[in-house]
C-alpha cells in the first residue's frame, strides 16, 4: 500500500522550475491562462521583456500547458535568444509532439542560426501538421530558396499568395518570388513576377525600381527610365531612382 500511495502522490504532482513540486490546481491553470493572454498583447506590440515578466509567473502557476512555452518561445525569439526560444519550443513539443506552432518557432530560430536544413525539416513538419499557414509556407520558400531551388521556392511563394490574397505579406511575395528569378539569372520571370506586382499595388515604388533595375541591366533603357520616372511620381526623393533616371536616358540617346 505505500508503494502504491507513492506513486499515486507523484502523479498528482509536478515539478516546476527551481527543483520544487507542489499539486497543481485548477485555479493556477486559470491564472496562468490569464498571464498568458496578457503577455499575448505585449508580443502583439513588441514589448516581449514585458512579456516574459509575465511568462515566468505563467510557467511557475502551470508548467505543463502547451500555450505557456509557445508564447515563452514566441518572447524569447522577439527578445533574439534563439536558444533559449528554441528549448521552449522543445517544451511545448514534449506535450504536443505534433504542434504546427512549435514546429513553426523552432524553424524560424534554426533559420536565424543558420541552420537551415533543421530549419527545413521543422518547416516541413510543421506544414503536414497544418498544411494552411501563410508564414510556414513563406519560410518554407525562402528556405528552398537559400538552398538554390528556384522554382520549387516559387511554388510555395504562390500557394502562399492564393492562401492568403490582399494580405498585407502578399507584396512580399511577389518581391520574393522576382528576388528568387533574379538569384538565378532570369530577369525576364523576375520583371513578370515584378509586373504581377505593379498591377496588383500600383503604387509600389519597390515594383517599379526593381523592375527598372532589371531593365536596365539588361540594357533596355527606355522601359527603365519610364519604371523609374513613375516611382518618382510616387516618391520623389527617391535617391536610387533619380540616379539610375539619369543614366537611363542619358544611354538611351
Amino acid at each position: 500500500m505505500k508503494l502504491y500511495h507513492c506513486l499515486l502522490a507523484t502523479a498528482l504532482v509536478l515539478t516546476f522550475p527551481g527543483g520544487y513540486a507542489r499539486a497543481q490546481t485548477a485555479e493556477e491553470k486559470q491564472q496562468a491562462h490569464l498571464l498568458v493572454r496578457q503577455a499575448r498583447e505585449y508580443i502583439r506590440t513588441m514589448e516581449a521583456d514585458k512579456a516574459m515578466k509575465l511568462l515566468d509567473q505563467a510557467l511557475k502557476l502551470d508548467s505543463t500547458t502547451v500555450e505557456v512555452h509557445l508564447k515563452r518561445s514566441d518572447a524569447l525569439f522577439d527578445l533574439e535568444r534563439f536558444t533559449d526560444s528554441i528549448a521552449e519550443a522543445n517544451s511545448a513539443l514534449k506535450i504536443d509532439p505534433k504542434n504546427a506552432d512549435a514546429l513553426y518557432r523552432r524553424g524560424t530560430c534554426y533559420t536565424e542560426q543558420k541552420k537551415y536544413q533543421l530549419a527545413l525539416t521543422d518547416i516541413e513538419r510543421s506544414l503536414s501538421s497544418n498544411p494552411g499557414q501563410t508564414a510556414a509556407r513563406l519560410l518554407r520558400g525562402q528556405l528552398l530558396q537559400l538552398t538554390g531551388k528556384t522554382d520549387a521556392a516559387v511554388r510555395d511563394y504562390h500557394k502562399a499568395e492564393g492562401m492568403a490574397p490582399g494580405d498585407s505579406e502578399t507584396p512580399t511575395i511577389f518581391l520574393q518570388c522576382a528576388e528568387a528569378f533574379r538569384r538565378k539569372g532570369d530577369r525576364v520571370r523576375e520583371r513578370a513576377e515584378l509586373s504581377r506586382l505593379i498591377a496588383a499595388y500600383p503604387k509600389s515604388v519597390d515594383g517599379y525600381r526593381l523592375r527598372g533595375d532589371s531593365f536596365y541591366k539588361d540594357g533596355q533603357f527606355a522601359p527603365a527610365a519610364a519604371d523609374y520616372k513613375r516611382a518618382l511620381q510616387i516618391e520623389p526623393d527617391n535617391e536610387h531612382c533619380s540616379q539610375y533616371l539619369k543614366l537611363a536616358l542619358t544611354k538611351k540617346h
